[in-house]
């Protein structure tokens, strides 16, 4: 069964959801997110990752939220934030993930780029 679940930066929601194909889960993703604009994509399995670019800003701070039941934002019992990385691929570090920090089983992070330019978020659950 596809569920659906919300990712938020900042003002930025991403609905990810049931209305575009399959998202490719690394750096050759097409997918784009605009902050303060709403993105939709779908996570069909526990192993399905979707990894999501979005310009941001060095200097600002982003707060991360993936969101599901627990938020009634989405479907998903248990979304999960699996990394952000830089354009090319490279983990932005192993503390940039996160699984239960935010309303019940949602996703919570915040992340300062030190460079502005694109990064992707890779969207999970379990």
């Amino acid at each position: 069964m596809k569920k659906k679940h919300k990712f938020h930066f900042d003002e930025f929601d991403m609905a990810l959801s049931r209305a575009v194909a399959d998202i490719a889960a690394n750096k050759n993703s097409t997918a784009v997110a605009v902050v303060n604009q709403e993105f939709s994509s779908r996570i069909d399995k526990p192993s399905d990752v979707d990894w999501i670019k979005v310009n941001l800003t060095a200097g600002r701070t982003y707060q991360i939220q993936l969101r599901g039941q627990d938020s009634q934002h989405g479907t998903l019992s248990d979304p999960l934030i699996k990394g952000v990385f830089n354009a090319a691929g490279q983990s932005m570090g192993s503390a940039l993930t996160d699984d239960d920090s935010g309303e019940g089983r949602n996703a919570l992070l915040s992340f300062t780029p030190s460079t502005s330019g694109a990064y992707f978020v890779s969207a999970g659950a379990y």
